[in-house]
């Protein structure tokens, strides 16, 4: 009797582990997952402002580099929105190429980024005055079209990296990139 108990609670502590397992569950950088963001890219290219005095700065950046199919079949696939979080809270969201800035207080701060199922995280140790850039890069490679006499159907190999990059690189991303301001989809 007790073998069948010990074997009943066993496999219902694995059945009732797999639905946990299947869903991949985001950092605690990340905030809930359920929110999403209306994004606005700037036309002009402003440049990150000021650090305040006694402060960092986190400027989260993303680049986009599509096939050229892709930018002539405008999916939505090419211009994804990334969501970026830190310590615990969605910090916004970028479009295509853009970045934004985050003014935050000295110490050891957790990011995020999330595009879909791609998921980074990193920890920072910020320092006063100084910035940090936390760079998304997502790449839509080949293009394939397969069209029929009723649709067209299009599939693309994209890849995605998160990576902090140094101040040099940065500051490049951020020249050649569109200034985004974001707010959560009510």
């Amino acid at each position: 009797m007790k073998s069948r108990l010990v074997c009943f609670l066993l496999c219902f502590s694995l059945v009732s582990a797999i639905p946990s397992q299947a869903k991949k569950k985001l950092p605690d950088a990340c905030g809930d997952e359920k929110v999403n963001f209306d994004v606005n890219i700037e036309k002009d290219q402003p440049a990150p402002p000021a650090i305040e005095p006694g402060k960092g700065q986190i400027i989260f950046i993303e680049t986009t580099e599509t096939a050229l199919g892709c930018r002539m079949l405008t999916l939505s696939s090419c211009d994804p929105t990334i969501r970026f979080g830190l310590d615990g809270a969605w910090a916004g969201a970028t479009r295509g190429n853009s970045y934004f800035a985050v003014s935050v207080n000295p110490g050891a701060h957790d990011l995020c980024a999330v595009l879909g199922k791609g998921i980074g995280a990193e920890t920072v140790n910020v320092e006063a005055g100084k910035a940090y850039y936390y760079y998304a890069r997502f790449t839509v490679e080949k293009e394939t079209r397969h069209v029929t006499v009723s649709q067209t159907e299009s599939s693309a190999s994209k890849s995605l990296d998160f990576i902090i990059v140094d101040e040099k690189q940065g500051s490049d991303l951020v020249k050649d990139s569109r200034l985004s301001t974001s707010k959560p989809k009510k």
